[in-house]
């Protein structure tokens, strides 16, 4: 939470968006879903001036799926935001991998 600020900083509209997936393709099932979520949309997340990314899943979420979200997240960005990522462990979550996007987008953009 303490990034929160920074993400915000630069001003403009906050949008959100949150997907989870399980099963062998949940990393891209996750994906999909957070980008396409109704409360941030790609367009808004390709504009962003900051980012905050979490990535959550239980104890047999891999590293190698933390770095696929990243990186995924990451291509999407036109602009060069402030950006930071963190992964959780939720032991509570069974299989489910869940993405989690905060992105502030300029007036203009929204």
């Amino acid at each position: 939470m303490a990034d929160l600020p920074k993400a915000l900083n630069p001003g403009g509209m906050a949008a959100m968006g949150f997907g989870s997936a399980t099963g062998p393709d949940r990393v891209q099932s996750a994906i999909q879903r957070a980008i396409t979520h109704p409360l941030l949309g790609t367009d808004n997340l390709c504009n962003a001036n900051g980012v905050l990314l979490n990535i959550s899943g239980a104890d047999g979420l891999q590293f190698s799926e933390v770095l696929a979200v990243f990186r995924a997240i990451q291509s999407l960005l036109t602009q060069k935001p402030w950006f930071v990522f963190s992964g959780s462990i939720d032991t509570s979550v069974g299989d489910e991998l869940i993405v989690s996007l905060l992105a502030t987008v300029p007036e203009a953009a929204a």
